[in-house]
């Protein structure tokens, strides 16, 4: 099923939804009038005594409609959101396969490749690295990040590169890395294509690298971790949190800034959202109910 097929059918459960809510406060509505209007016999019957506990009967009434209300609305956030979620992990995981066979140059320079990107990258990989004739790259397609062209001066566009074949794009990393490779006397820096969300995790670890680094300790950053190699051994943190308590541990001035990442944090945040309008939407409703039963007081006052 498509993304569109879906975003339609999430739409179409909504307004199913909204047609149900509304039908439901309607005949709150009616039963409340009913009520009032039942309210105008009884003071000619049983008087006051009566009226009260027709009042007391009501509130129950709305108590027990608005708690099921709020269970159903509670329901349908977590639907919504469930597919929410599925669909953004489908389409993830379409992403990092493509992502897979992809990697990033940083540092060319803008205007040195000319009119074709992959023929540029392909030429210089194959004098830079030294590569065998029979060697066969199979580059399908390389282009510079979509973003607007840097002023003169600034840091250029990466190159994202597209192989074939994933083992051809491990080489090329693994000899790019050791030979350490400069265009115009600057270096090139060679790494893997990352999703966007993995780019940000990894930015998070910025501080943590530059104290390491100033302190003589070697680390790797594989994918959304750290490893430490530390004098008494080699310790792997899945973030930064962890990562920077151990180094305090052990005496290294270092401070991070930990962003909300769980599931269950954007989860959090998207039902807050969607309560708020949902909530709202019942509130305007049960205005309308309250007008009307008031209304009705006010008659039974004359």
């Amino acid at each position: 099923m498509s993304g569109g097929d879906k975003c339609e059918g999430r739409q179409t459960r909504s307004a199913q939804n909204k047609v149900q809510d509304d039908e439901e406060m309607e005949e709150n509505a009616a039963r409340t009038e009913a009520k009032v209007l039942a309210a105008n016999a009884l003071m000619g019957h049983e008087g006051i005594p009566g009226l009260a506990k027709l009042i007391e009967e009501l509130g129950q009434e709305i108590k027990n409609g608005f708690s099921s209300f709020k269970e159903e609305v509670k329901a349908d956030i977590k639907n919504e959101f469930d597919a929410f979620k599925a669909e953004i992990n489908t389409r993830f995981d379409d992403n990092y396969k493509e992502l897979q066979d992809q990697k990033r140059i940083f540092g060319v320079p803008e205007g040195v490749e000319g009119a074709s990107v992959s023929r540029f990258v392909e030429e210089m990989l194959r004098r830079e690295l030294e590569l065998p004739a029979e060697t066969r790259l199979l580059i399908q397609r390389a282009h510079r990040a979509l973003a607007e062209k840097p002023e003169h001066g600034a840091a250029p566009r990466s190159i994202i590169v597209n192989f074939h074949q994933f083992d051809t794009k491990e080489m090329i990393l693994r000899k790019a890395w050791q030979k350490r490779l400069k265009i115009d006397g600057k270096p090139l820096f060679f790494d893997h294509d990352y999703a966007y969300d993995v780019v940000q995790k990894r930015k998070a670890y910025g501080g943590i690298k530059r104290v390491l680094k100033d302190s003589g300790v070697k680390f790797q950053t594989p994918m959304t971790k750290i490893k430490i190699h530390w004098t008494d051994g080699t310790k792997t943190y899945g973030n930064p949190h962890d990562a920077a308590e151990e180094m305090r541990r052990r005496g290294l001035d270092v401070t991070t800034k930990i962003t909300e990442q769980k599931d269950d944090a954007m989860a959090r945040r998207i039902q807050q959202a969607c309560s708020w309008q949902r909530a709202q939407a019942s509130e305007e409703r049960s205005r309308s109910t309250s007008q009307r039963a008031r209304e009705k007081l006010q008659e039974f006052r004359r």
